[in-house]
């Protein structure tokens, strides 16, 4: 299994099951692929609610300039790049085809796992913003640059590469933008800044 060979996941020992989660498959959307899904319902019933704001359209709309340049950037699997080092790590086992496994990555299924990985990404971002002067948003694994100058957004792109690279993480590039432009999509919306406009995407 790919989760194993890239250590996402593990084989798991009976004495070390404490709760088994339901696992199954779902077919991927226009992909022919499979999503692989682990049943957390129940263990995120006994997790405490915890509420954080994550970037969204309206923070946008109040960092974006018209005439800005952008890039955005798709982090692949971006719960994954994250060991759990907590006790929950006992509680992400499940059984495959009479396998017993356990998550030693994070699974996006647990309810706290957003708010840990915006949280990283708000310390991330703050180093671009700081050694980069680039206003940023940062959506789970969705991330958007802009800056008024084509030609330094276009040379800060490697260095954003190599900070990205150096924390492991991989960029989907068909997901991504990664050539400078004044028309992106970005959770949903159509970003327009050559006349300074915001729509929503069919597919939203």
């Amino acid at each position: 299994m790919k989760e194993q060979q890239i250590k996402i996941i593990q084989e798991a020992r009976e004495n070390q099951i404490r709760w088994l989660n339901r696992f199954f498959v779902i077919p991927k959307k226009g992909k022919g692929k499979w999503l692989k899904i682990i049943d957390c319902s129940e263990l995120n019933e006994q997790l405490q609610e915890e509420i954080f704001k994550m970037d969204d359209i309206h923070i946008l709309r109040g960092i974006k300039n018209q005439n800005d340049w952008m890039i955005k950037i798709d982090i692949e699997s971006t719960y994954h790049h994250f060991q759990d080092n907590s006790n929950l790590r006992d509680f992400l086992r499940f059984n495959l085809k009479g396998i017993l496994f356990r998550y030693v990555t994070m699974p996006q299924d647990i309810k706290r796992t957003p708010l840990i990985i915006q949280k990283i990404l708000i310390k991330v971002m703050q180093f671009f913003r700081e050694t980069m002067q680039l206003r940023r948003i940062a959506n789970s694994e969705k991330l958007i640059f802009f800056n008024q100058d084509k030609e330094l957004l276009t040379q800060q792109i490697p260095a954003i590469r190599r900070k990205l690279n150096s924390l492991g993480w991989i960029i989907a590039e068909e997901k991504s933008c990664l050539i400078p432009n004044q028309q992106v999509e970005f959770l949903g919306w159509r970003i327009n800044s050559l006349e300074d406009r915001i729509q929503m995407t069919t597919e939203r």
